[in-house]
């Protein structure tokens, strides 16, 4: 995985569970974050879209699906520790709709590997833009938990 390009299929444009499986074995095998793009299938039914498309490229450029790297990197090999704040910050950013958020989110984790001592950087400009995609999409979720209600309805003929 060293010195070429790699561009790894998620299932969808918030798949947290492929990204983190992929991430953690990208991360174990020491992959250069700038080589790896990250797409997913468009829900339209047009090409896969995300921040590795290469929209100049005459030949369509192979993706390596998220779940075949799931199984190169056991639990705890990518050496990582996280809070749960942490951990959060990074679902959360997943989940938004930003081009770049999965490179992004590997970048930091990369650099977090090499410097572990980035965990307690509060200032720094990658976990600065981590939490800045995370925060809208943290309020968005409380505000489906607050303010959506479902009840249930009951018409004639048919179950509840």
């Amino acid at each position: 995985m060293h010195g070429q390009a790699l561009t790894i299929e998620l299932d969808s444009p918030d798949d947290w569970p492929g990204f983190r499986a992929a991430c953690r074995a990208l991360l174990a095998h020491g992959a250069d974050p700038a080589l790896v793009r990250w797409r997913w299938p468009d829900t339209r039914g047009a090409q896969p879209l995300g921040a590795g498309v290469d929209l100049f490229s005459s030949a369509p450029q192979q993706a390596m699906p998220a779940s075949a790297l799931a199984g190169l990197a056991g639990p705890g090999e990518a050496g990582l520790s996280l809070s749960d704040t942490q951990m959060s910050a990074l679902r959360h950013a997943c989940m938004h709709r930003a081009a770049g958020r999965f490179e992004l989110c590997h970048r930091w984790l990369a650099r977090m590997q090499a410097r572990p001592e980035l965990r307690l950087d509060a200032l720094d400009a990658d976990w600065r833009a981590i939490e800045a995609l995370a925060r809208p999409v943290s309020r968005e979720i409380h505000k489906m938990h607050a303010f959506v209600r479902f009840r249930t309805t009951q018409r004639p003929d048919q179950p509840e």
